[in-house]
């Protein structure tokens, strides 16, 4: 169960891809944002990530350009009811500048053109 808000930054919701390459494991998961902030994301996942387990986060913020890939750490997870799958928050860590920048600016994009969240990256 998920406890008092704690993020650090308000998160835009929007479906985009993301790649994870969890540290305790060899596989790869590939699923879909359900929100973004410039400190973090949630997604959805058919592994259960421990609490404080590192991963590699890559996010596509759109079709022909690169991913960013930022450090992330798992701060919460909750299986979803009825499924076989787990809501995931991760905060970012280390986040190289150039990404910083480009997740940022797609934030503000986000937030100045109220709109459904959408698969539009895909």
């Amino acid at each position: 169960m998920m406890t008092q808000e704690r993020r650090q930054a308000p998160r835009v919701a929007v479906y985009l891809p993301v790649r994870l390459y969890p540290s305790h494991c060899s596989r790869l998961v590939e699923t879909l944002t359900k929100n973004v902030s410039a400190g973090g994301l949630r997604f959805i996942s058919p592994l259960e990530l421990p609490v404080s387990s590192d991963l590699t986060v890559d996010l596509l913020l759109s079709n022909g350009e690169e991913p960013i890939v930022v450090r992330a750490k798992v701060m919460w997870f909750q299986m979803i009811p009825y499924s076989e799958q787990f809501d995931v928050g991760v905060s970012f860590h280390d986040t190289p500048e150039e990404s910083q920048r480009r997740l940022s600016g797609y934030l503000e994009r986000q937030k100045s053109s109220p709109q459904t969240p959408s698969l539009s990256s895909l």
